[in-house]
């Protein structure tokens, strides 16, 4: 069994062991929030409900233009006109 975005220990998917999002798998990012937790802590990750960030598909498509993991972006909503500032969390490469 493959897992995308999750943090896994080989086979086995990471849990978040306590609190209000207890039992759920953690979600992983390349970019990495902080170093010193540990693989299988949610922390560890960047955290979509207090940093806003993108995750890419065809990574080779926005590599070769130079965009890469931890760069700063802007998003636009020509919908409603909206400008919204992130960063690059991670990309999802070609099969993946």
């Amino acid at each position: 069994m493959e897992f995308y975005g999750v943090a896994a220990h080989g086979a086995t998917p990471c849990l978040i062991p306590s609190g209000p999002y207890a039992g759920y798998f953690v979600s992983s990012t390349s970019l990495v929030a902080d170093e010193t937790k540990d693989y299988c802590d949610q922390e560890r990750y960047l955290n979509s409900l207090e940093i806003p960030f993108s995750i890419y598909p065809g990574a080779e498509a926005f590599t070769t233009k130079g965009v890469g993991k931890g760069d700063i972006v802007v998003y636009y909503n020509p919908a409603n006109d909206v400008i919204e500032y992130g960063i690059v969390g991670d990309r999802v490469h070609a099969g993946a």
